[in-house]
């Protein structure tokens, strides 16, 4: 068995906990998206706009969490295989990823001992090329949103 970190653990419950909050916040804006003041004959146009970016940030997210969970999935499979665990044999349906011997404790022994999170940290950084790029894109994320914020 690999190395215990708590913090990582800690870390990757929070991250779960904060992105379905997330989730739910962006489903309920959409969901109460106030109506516009234009003009009268630009109303179904502005409408439209609002539906069909609702849409995008729908499907922009649902894109994010489904490879969020693929590859999740993938590291647990990975770490059951190596720790010999049994899975399941299918993922929908009667049996499910939290079976019985599948339980919390076993999703949080992963969580504490996987190296996916470092791992995935060493290769964005590998090498310098990757540091600029990594920290320009991280920058470049920032700074949009940060105007997107204080512009509304």
């Amino acid at each position: 068995m690999g190395t215990t970190n708590f913090l990582g653990g800690i870390l990757f419950w929070i991250y779960i906990l904060v992105v379905l909050v997330l989730l739910l916040t962006v489903l309920h804006t959409v969901y109460y998206l106030p109506g516009t003041s234009c003009v009268r004959h630009r109303d179904a146009r502005s409408r439209f706009q609002q539906v069909f970016f609702a849409v995008l940030a729908f499907i922009s997210l649902e894109v994010l969490c489904c490879n969020m969970l693929s590859f999740f999935a993938l590291s647990y499979r990975t770490w059951a295989a190596e720790h010999a665990f049994s899975l399941p044999t299918k993922s929908y349906g009667n049996q499910s990823i939290l079976e019985p011997n599948h339980t919390l404790l076993q999703l949080w022994k992963w969580s504490t001992t996987t190296s996916q999170f470092q791992d995935y940290t060493h290769a964005l950084i590998a090498d310098p090329f990757r540091y600029v790029w990594t920290g320009a894109g991280l920058w470049c994320t920032f700074f949009a949103m940060w105007f997107i914020g204080v512009r509304g």
